[in-house]
């Protein structure tokens, strides 16, 4: 159907009929019910899979899926669904790219959450954590996916630690350290027409996730702590590819004061 909608460039049409017909899919909610009795919720994993055939079938797609409206609410796609929904289909990757963070109403959300997440932290009696170190990972890898790095391909795994062997003195150890960052800012390099580097959602994410001990992506040899230097150094400067997104310096910077990240706040 999806396919003989590109074809016939009917997509815009299809998709309101799949709202009509299949609303509570493509939410991932339950159907109303009259009476006492609750109907089941669908699974996750049919969401998930009918919005990645949406979202795989034209580039166009993604704005024309997020601006469908909820028959009931009359509210847009994005804003008719609950957080965990949002949780799941923000980090759905498609062809590689993770194309619903590239979109304005899902970024601001993401990026309100990560806020309010660093805020909770602040008070050192909230051990709970509202947002799943797996989604930060993956809010990671898909801005560096996103923007074509050589590190969201794993390229990572070669770059090893040089300078703790290096601890004789001062000097040896800083001009170590910083070329290991070097080696690090050459895998973070965006590809033209990419939209660049998220660095609001990438630092926030990596600001949450040394605050948990966690890394960044499992398997890698680079200390989450480290990569969190070389983007918030990397961060704001010119590199020559068009922004998607304008990088929002002073909120980012009170974001690492909160978080009492002395190192990031230093290469910001």
């Amino acid at each position: 159907l999806l396919k003989m909608a590109v074809t016939r460039k009917c997509l815009p049409s299809v998709l309101l009929m799949l709202n009509a017909t299949i609303p509570n899919e493509l939410r991932w909610r339950s159907p109303k019910t009259r009476g006492l009795a609750e109907s089941p919720r669908p699974s996750l994993s049919l969401c998930l899979a009918i919005v990645g055939m949406i979202l795989e079938s034209a580039n166009e797609a993604t704005r024309y899926f997020l601006n469908l409206r909820d028959e009931d609410s009359c509210l847009p796609y994005w804003f008719s669904i609950d957080d965990q929904t949002r949780l799941a289909l923000s980090i759905l990757s498609i062809h590689g790219k993770f194309v619903l963070l590239q979109e304005p109403e899902v970024r601001s959300w993401a990026l309100e959450k990560l806020k309010d997440e660093v805020h909770s932290s602040v008070d050192f009696n909230n051990v709970q954590y509202d947002l799943p170190s797996e989604w930060l990972k993956e809010i990671v890898t898909g801005a560096f996916c996103n923007a074509g790095c050589d590190i969201g391909l794993g390229f990572d795994s070669s770059v090893l630690r040089k300078s703790e062997a290096f601890e004789s003195t001062r000097d040896e150890y800083n001009s170590c350290y910083r070329q290991d960052m070097l080696r690090i800012e050459n895998l973070l390099n965006p590809q033209k027409n990419s939209g660049g580097l998220d660095y609001d959602l990438l630092i926030a994410a990596l600001l949450i996730l040394v605050q948990r001990d966690e890394k960044w992506r499992d398997g890698t040899s680079i200390p989450t702590q480290i990569l969190l230097n070389v983007v918030s150094d990397k961060a704001g400067r010119k590199t020559g590819i068009d922004q998607k997104f304008i990088f929002d310096g002073a909120t980012t910077m009170r974001l690492c004061a909160l978080s009492e990240n002395y190192q990031a706040t230093a290469f910001l």
